[in-house]
Protein backbone atom coordinates (compact mmCIF):
# COMPACT_ATOMS: atom_id res chain seq x y z
CA UNK A 1 0.00 0.00 0.00
CA UNK A 2 2.83 2.34 0.94
CA UNK A 3 4.51 1.90 -2.40
CA UNK A 4 1.26 2.56 -4.26
CA UNK A 5 0.60 5.73 -2.33
CA UNK A 6 4.14 6.97 -2.88
CA UNK A 7 3.86 6.27 -6.57
CA UNK A 8 0.60 8.19 -6.85
CA UNK A 9 2.09 11.14 -5.01
CA UNK A 10 5.09 11.16 -7.38
CA UNK A 11 2.81 11.19 -10.41
CA UNK A 12 0.75 13.99 -8.94
CA UNK A 13 3.87 16.05 -8.28
CA UNK A 14 5.11 15.55 -11.85
CA UNK A 15 1.73 16.53 -13.26
CA UNK A 16 1.77 19.67 -11.08
CA UNK A 17 5.26 20.53 -12.32
CA UNK A 18 4.20 20.01 -15.94
CA UNK A 19 1.20 22.27 -15.37
CA UNK A 20 3.30 25.04 -13.82
CA UNK A 21 5.91 24.78 -16.57
CA UNK A 22 3.22 24.97 -19.23
CA UNK A 23 2.15 28.32 -17.86
CA UNK A 24 5.74 29.58 -18.10
CA UNK A 25 6.09 28.03 -21.58
CA UNK A 26 3.20 30.13 -22.82
CA UNK A 27 4.84 33.23 -21.39
CA UNK A 28 8.15 32.27 -23.03
CA UNK A 29 6.45 31.62 -26.36
CA UNK A 30 4.82 35.07 -26.27
CA UNK A 31 8.14 36.71 -25.30
CA UNK A 32 10.07 34.78 -27.97
CA UNK A 33 7.51 35.65 -30.64
CA UNK A 34 7.75 39.35 -29.78
CA UNK A 35 11.56 39.27 -29.86
CA UNK A 36 11.58 37.43 -33.19
CA UNK A 37 9.25 40.02 -34.73
CA UNK A 38 11.52 42.78 -33.48
CA UNK A 39 14.63 40.99 -34.77
CA UNK A 40 12.95 40.38 -38.15
CA UNK A 41 12.11 44.07 -38.47
CA UNK A 42 15.71 44.96 -37.59
CA UNK A 43 17.09 42.53 -40.19
CA UNK A 44 14.74 43.80 -42.89
CA UNK A 45 15.76 47.36 -42.15
CA UNK A 46 19.44 46.44 -42.41
CA UNK A 47 18.77 44.47 -45.60
CA UNK A 48 16.96 47.41 -47.23
CA UNK A 49 19.69 49.81 -46.13
CA UNK A 50 22.37 47.69 -47.76
CA UNK A 51 20.38 47.33 -50.96
CA UNK A 52 20.03 51.09 -51.16
CA UNK A 53 23.81 51.53 -50.71
CA UNK A 54 24.47 49.00 -53.49
CA UNK A 55 21.97 50.76 -55.74
CA UNK A 56 23.69 54.10 -55.09
CA UNK A 57 27.17 52.67 -55.76
CA UNK A 58 26.06 51.02 -59.00
CA UNK A 59 24.34 54.19 -60.16
CA UNK A 60 27.46 56.29 -59.55
CA UNK A 61 29.73 53.69 -61.19
CA UNK A 62 27.56 53.42 -64.32
CA UNK A 63 27.20 57.18 -64.56
CA UNK A 64 30.99 57.61 -64.38
CA UNK A 65 31.52 54.86 -66.95
CA UNK A 66 29.02 56.34 -69.41
CA UNK A 67 30.62 59.78 -69.06
CA UNK A 68 34.04 58.20 -69.69
CA UNK A 69 32.81 56.43 -72.83
CA UNK A 70 31.09 59.53 -74.17
CA UNK A 71 34.18 61.62 -73.56
CA UNK A 72 36.88 59.26 -74.80
CA UNK A 73 35.27 56.92 -77.32
CA UNK A 74 33.86 57.25 -80.79
CA UNK A 75 31.99 54.56 -82.71
CA UNK A 76 33.81 53.44 -85.85
CA UNK A 77 31.65 54.11 -88.92
CA UNK A 78 32.06 54.10 -92.68
CA UNK A 79 31.12 57.71 -93.33
CA UNK A 80 33.63 60.13 -94.82
CA UNK A 81 35.93 61.93 -92.42
CA UNK A 82 34.19 65.24 -93.08
CA UNK A 83 30.82 63.78 -92.05
CA UNK A 84 32.02 62.25 -88.78
CA UNK A 85 31.49 64.02 -85.44
CA UNK A 86 34.29 66.24 -84.21
CA UNK A 87 36.38 64.30 -81.72
CA UNK A 88 38.48 66.26 -79.26
CA UNK A 89 40.39 63.33 -77.70
CA UNK A 90 41.91 65.39 -74.91
CA UNK A 91 43.76 62.35 -73.55
CA UNK A 92 46.01 62.07 -76.64
CA UNK A 93 48.93 64.25 -77.66
CA UNK A 94 49.75 64.79 -81.33
CA UNK A 95 51.65 66.89 -83.80
CA UNK A 96 50.81 68.12 -87.29
CA UNK A 97 52.54 66.90 -90.44
CA UNK A 98 51.96 67.76 -94.08
CA UNK A 99 49.77 64.65 -94.45
CA UNK A 100 47.78 65.08 -91.23
CA UNK A 101 48.04 64.47 -87.48
CA UNK A 102 50.59 62.12 -85.91
CA UNK A 103 49.76 60.70 -82.48
CA UNK A 104 52.68 61.16 -80.08
CA UNK A 105 51.28 59.67 -76.86
CA UNK A 106 49.12 60.40 -73.84
CA UNK A 107 48.70 63.54 -71.80
CA UNK A 108 50.51 63.28 -68.49
CA UNK A 109 47.25 63.29 -66.51
CA UNK A 110 45.95 60.35 -68.58
CA UNK A 111 49.14 58.29 -68.57
CA UNK A 112 47.46 55.63 -66.40
CA UNK A 113 44.61 54.88 -68.83
CA UNK A 114 44.08 51.14 -69.39
CA UNK A 115 41.99 51.32 -72.59
CA UNK A 116 43.15 53.51 -75.47
CA UNK A 117 40.96 54.41 -78.44
CA UNK A 118 42.72 56.22 -81.28
CA UNK A 119 40.26 57.94 -83.67
CA UNK A 120 40.97 58.72 -87.32
CA UNK A 121 40.00 62.39 -86.91
CA UNK A 122 40.63 64.87 -84.09
CA UNK A 123 39.05 68.31 -84.11
CA UNK A 124 38.10 67.72 -87.74
CA UNK A 125 41.68 66.91 -88.81
CA UNK A 126 42.71 63.53 -90.22
CA UNK A 127 44.97 61.29 -88.14
CA UNK A 128 47.40 59.51 -90.45
CA UNK A 129 49.86 57.87 -88.08
CA UNK A 130 50.59 56.56 -84.59
CA UNK A 131 54.10 57.92 -84.24
CA UNK A 132 57.34 56.19 -83.34
CA UNK A 133 57.66 55.48 -79.58
CA UNK A 134 54.23 57.03 -79.01
CA UNK A 135 53.25 54.67 -76.15
CA UNK A 136 56.63 53.04 -75.60
CA UNK A 137 57.14 51.53 -72.10
CA UNK A 138 53.75 52.65 -70.82
CA UNK A 139 53.00 50.52 -67.75
CA UNK A 140 49.21 51.00 -67.64
CA UNK A 141 47.80 50.34 -71.12
CA UNK A 142 45.97 47.01 -71.46
CA UNK A 143 44.02 47.39 -74.71
CA UNK A 144 44.40 49.54 -77.82
CA UNK A 145 41.84 49.96 -80.60
CA UNK A 146 42.80 52.02 -83.66
CA UNK A 147 40.06 53.40 -85.90
CA UNK A 148 39.91 52.59 -89.59
CA UNK A 149 41.53 55.36 -91.64
CA UNK A 150 44.89 55.52 -89.88
CA UNK A 151 47.58 54.35 -92.30
CA UNK A 152 50.81 53.87 -90.35
CA UNK A 153 52.06 52.74 -86.95
CA UNK A 154 55.62 53.82 -86.28
CA UNK A 155 58.65 51.95 -84.94
CA UNK A 156 58.39 50.91 -81.28
CA UNK A 157 54.91 52.47 -80.98
CA UNK A 158 53.96 50.04 -78.17
CA UNK A 159 57.46 48.85 -77.29
CA UNK A 160 57.74 47.30 -73.82
CA UNK A 161 54.14 47.98 -72.71
CA UNK A 162 54.23 45.52 -69.82
CA UNK A 163 50.45 45.19 -69.25
CA UNK A 164 49.28 45.35 -72.85
CA UNK A 165 46.98 42.38 -73.63
CA UNK A 166 45.23 43.25 -76.89
CA UNK A 167 45.77 45.45 -79.95
CA UNK A 168 43.32 45.89 -82.84
CA UNK A 169 44.79 47.30 -86.06
CA UNK A 170 42.36 48.36 -88.80
CA UNK A 171 42.73 47.29 -92.42
CA UNK A 172 43.74 50.83 -93.38
CA UNK A 173 47.18 50.29 -91.79
CA UNK A 174 49.71 49.50 -94.52
CA UNK A 175 52.87 49.92 -92.45
CA UNK A 176 53.52 48.49 -88.98
CA UNK A 177 56.94 49.60 -87.78
CA UNK A 178 59.93 47.70 -86.42
CA UNK A 179 59.63 46.42 -82.83
CA UNK A 180 56.08 47.82 -82.69
CA UNK A 181 55.08 45.45 -79.84
CA UNK A 182 58.55 44.30 -78.81
CA UNK A 183 58.64 42.61 -75.36
CA UNK A 184 54.95 43.20 -74.60
CA UNK A 185 55.09 40.05 -72.49
CA UNK A 186 51.36 39.91 -71.63
CA UNK A 187 50.14 40.53 -75.17
CA UNK A 188 47.78 37.65 -76.05
CA UNK A 189 45.57 38.97 -78.88
CA UNK A 190 46.55 40.89 -82.00
CA UNK A 191 44.33 41.68 -84.96
CA UNK A 192 46.62 42.57 -87.90
CA UNK A 193 45.67 44.70 -90.88
CA UNK A 194 44.81 42.77 -94.05
CA UNK A 195 46.89 45.27 -96.03
CA UNK A 196 50.24 44.49 -94.40
CA UNK A 197 52.89 43.20 -96.79
CA UNK A 198 55.66 42.65 -94.20
CA UNK A 199 56.10 41.74 -90.56
CA UNK A 200 59.01 43.98 -89.63
CA UNK A 201 62.02 43.23 -87.45
CA UNK A 202 61.06 42.09 -83.92
CA UNK A 203 57.46 43.23 -84.33
CA UNK A 204 56.03 40.64 -81.88
CA UNK A 205 59.24 39.67 -80.11
CA UNK A 206 58.59 37.90 -76.76
CA UNK A 207 54.84 38.33 -76.63
CA UNK A 208 52.32 35.87 -75.12
CA UNK A 209 50.31 35.12 -78.26
CA UNK A 210 49.16 31.51 -78.72
CA UNK A 211 48.06 31.88 -82.33
CA UNK A 212 47.95 34.61 -84.92
CA UNK A 213 46.16 35.08 -88.23
CA UNK A 214 48.67 36.34 -90.77
CA UNK A 215 46.95 38.33 -93.52
CA UNK A 216 46.70 37.20 -97.13
CA UNK A 217 48.93 39.56 -99.08
CA UNK A 218 51.81 39.28 -96.61
CA UNK A 219 55.07 38.77 -98.48
CA UNK A 220 57.78 38.78 -95.86
CA UNK A 221 58.24 37.65 -92.25
CA UNK A 222 61.17 39.62 -90.89
CA UNK A 223 64.10 38.81 -88.62
CA UNK A 224 62.99 38.09 -85.02
CA UNK A 225 59.40 38.90 -86.05
CA UNK A 226 57.85 36.32 -83.70
CA UNK A 227 60.97 35.28 -81.82
CA UNK A 228 60.45 34.18 -78.22
CA UNK A 229 56.66 33.70 -78.46
CA UNK A 230 56.89 30.73 -76.09
CA UNK A 231 53.13 30.09 -75.97
CA UNK A 232 52.69 29.92 -79.73
CA UNK A 233 50.81 26.80 -80.82
CA UNK A 234 49.77 27.26 -84.43
CA UNK A 235 50.74 29.41 -87.40
CA UNK A 236 49.51 29.12 -90.98
CA UNK A 237 51.69 31.11 -93.36
CA UNK A 238 49.70 32.64 -96.26
CA UNK A 239 50.43 31.57 -99.82
CA UNK A 240 51.57 35.11 -100.62
CA UNK A 241 54.69 34.90 -98.41
CA UNK A 242 57.92 34.46 -100.36
CA UNK A 243 60.58 35.23 -97.72
CA UNK A 244 61.13 34.24 -94.08
CA UNK A 245 64.16 35.82 -92.45
CA UNK A 246 66.64 34.70 -89.81
CA UNK A 247 65.34 33.86 -86.32
CA UNK A 248 61.75 34.65 -87.37
CA UNK A 249 60.37 31.92 -85.04
CA UNK A 250 63.43 31.50 -82.83
CA UNK A 251 62.44 29.90 -79.47
CA UNK A 252 58.75 29.70 -80.28
CA UNK A 253 56.84 26.48 -79.49
CA UNK A 254 59.15 26.15 -76.51
CA UNK A 255 56.98 25.36 -73.47
CA UNK A 256 56.18 21.74 -72.60
CA UNK A 257 52.43 22.38 -72.90
CA UNK A 258 52.81 24.43 -76.11
CA UNK A 259 53.23 21.65 -78.67
CA UNK A 260 52.49 23.23 -82.02
CA UNK A 261 52.44 23.09 -85.80
CA UNK A 262 53.37 25.45 -88.58
CA UNK A 263 52.35 25.27 -92.24
CA UNK A 264 54.69 26.60 -94.93
CA UNK A 265 53.22 26.97 -98.46
CA UNK A 266 55.28 26.37 -101.58
CA UNK A 267 55.23 30.12 -102.29
CA UNK A 268 58.10 30.50 -99.78
CA UNK A 269 61.18 30.74 -101.98
CA UNK A 270 63.69 31.96 -99.42
CA UNK A 271 64.27 30.70 -95.86
CA UNK A 272 67.23 32.12 -93.96
CA UNK A 273 69.24 30.38 -91.22
CA UNK A 274 68.06 29.38 -87.73
CA UNK A 275 64.43 30.27 -88.33
CA UNK A 276 63.21 27.47 -86.03
CA UNK A 277 66.15 27.34 -83.64
CA UNK A 278 64.99 26.41 -80.11
CA UNK A 279 61.51 25.29 -81.24
CA UNK A 280 61.61 22.04 -79.25
CA UNK A 281 57.89 21.21 -79.50
CA UNK A 282 57.26 21.94 -83.18
CA UNK A 283 56.14 19.92 -86.19
CA UNK A 284 56.69 21.58 -89.58
CA UNK A 285 54.32 20.90 -92.48
CA UNK A 286 55.57 21.98 -95.90
CA UNK A 287 53.61 22.11 -99.12
CA UNK A 288 56.83 21.66 -101.13
CA UNK A 289 57.78 18.04 -101.81
CA UNK A 290 61.43 18.66 -100.87
CA UNK A 291 63.63 21.47 -99.58
CA UNK A 292 63.66 24.30 -102.16
CA UNK A 293 67.00 25.51 -103.46
CA UNK A 294 66.54 28.97 -101.90
CA UNK A 295 66.27 27.61 -98.36
CA UNK A 296 69.37 27.89 -96.17
CA UNK A 297 70.88 24.57 -95.10
CA UNK A 298 70.41 25.61 -91.45
CA UNK A 299 66.80 26.73 -91.76
CA UNK A 300 65.78 23.94 -89.34
CA UNK A 301 68.91 23.75 -87.15
CA UNK A 302 67.59 21.40 -84.45
CA UNK A 303 65.96 19.08 -86.97
CA UNK A 304 62.34 19.44 -85.98
CA UNK A 305 60.05 16.88 -87.68
CA UNK A 306 59.18 17.94 -91.25
CA UNK A 307 56.26 16.60 -93.29
CA UNK A 308 56.83 17.30 -96.99
CA UNK A 309 54.13 17.52 -99.65
CA UNK A 310 51.35 18.55 -97.27
CA UNK A 311 48.45 20.24 -99.06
Amino acid sequence: MGDTRNGNQKENIEELIDYLISEHRDEFEIELSEKLRGFEAQLRGEFNRRLELIRKDLSETLKTRIEHINRNSQVIDTRSADARPVVECDYLTYKESTAGLVITGLNEKDSDKADIYIPSTINGKKVVEVGADAFSKNSAIEKVVIEDGIEKVGDRAFYGCARLKEVVFPDSVTKLGREAMYTCKNLERVRLSKKLTALEYGILYQTAIKSIELPEGLREIGTLALCGCYNLRQVNIPKTVTTIKMYAFHYCFNKKDAVGEIYIPDSVEKMEAKIFDGCVNLTINCEAKRKPAGWDSAWNPINRPVNWGVK
